[in-house]
């Protein structure tokens, strides 16, 4: 396992067939555009890099810490991110597919347009992050806190939102069909003009400021109204 200090000496080991580098220090790095799939960066500190339009693809960058990171563009289809730090990141049109990021941390990123399809966002906190226009069909929210989330116009098909807390998130013209939200926590979210076609609410967890589309009977769908003391 080899120790780098820098994007230039982390450039310089891939090429030579280093894969796995222990606890690397590759903050404000520069990495925009470069190519290094299956790349091993756990717990790897790389606080405000630039990663733009980089291949990650099938890479472990489990811990690492990619606060306020750019990796606008960036391809992380199936690479794992557990426990990552990722608050304020910028995820603009990245690729996510079947990527893992159990239990990390996006607060306040910005992901829009970010094709996240079959992702595992489990436990994962979410807070005030921007989902807007995003790809989330079949991902995996389940124990995740979503609260104050911007979700409006995402495609949440056959998503797994199971016991999310999704209190004050915007989900206006998103898709749902086939989701599952039973016993979420929706109190405060707005699901105005979106599609609940097919979308399991038993249990989920509603109140008076909770926006429905038009129509909508929470009741009849097995929704559980609460009721402040």
């Amino acid at each position: 396992m080899v120790k780098v200090t820098g994007s230039m000496e982390l450039l310089e080991a891939y090429r030579d067939g280093d894969r796995r580098f222990k606890r690397a220090q590759l903050s404000a790095a520069n990495l925009q555009g470069v190519k290094l799939k299956g790349i091993i960066l756990c717990n790897a500190e790389m606080e405000f890099a630039r990663m733009e339009l980089a291949d990650f693809r099938e890479a472990d960058l489990s811990g690492a810490d990619l606060e306020r990171a750019n990796l606008n563009g960036i391809n992380l289809c199936k690479a794992i991110l557990k426990r990552a730090s990722l608050e304020y990141a910028l995820l603009s049109k990245a690729n996510l597919e079947n990527a893992n990021l159990a239990n990390a941390d996006l607060s306040g990123a910005t992901a829009i347009g970010t094709n996240f399809t079959g992702v595992s966002l489990w436990g994962a906190t979410l807070t005030k992050v921007d989902l807007d226009r995003s790809n989330l069909q079949r991902a995996d929210f389940r124990g995740a806190t979503l609260g104050f989330a911007n979700l409006s116009r995402t495609n949440l098909t056959a998503a797994n939102i199971e016991r999310t807390n999704l209190r004050g998130a915007k989900l206006e013209h998103s898709i749902l069909e086939g989701a599952s939200l039973r016993h979420s926590d929706l109190r405060g979210a707005h699901l105005d003009d979106t599609k609940l076609s097919r979308a399991d609410l038993t249990q989920a967890v509603y109140d008076d400021d909770t926006h429905f589309p038009q129509g909508f009977d929470p009741q009849a769908a097995g929704m559980h109204r609460f009721i402040d003391a």
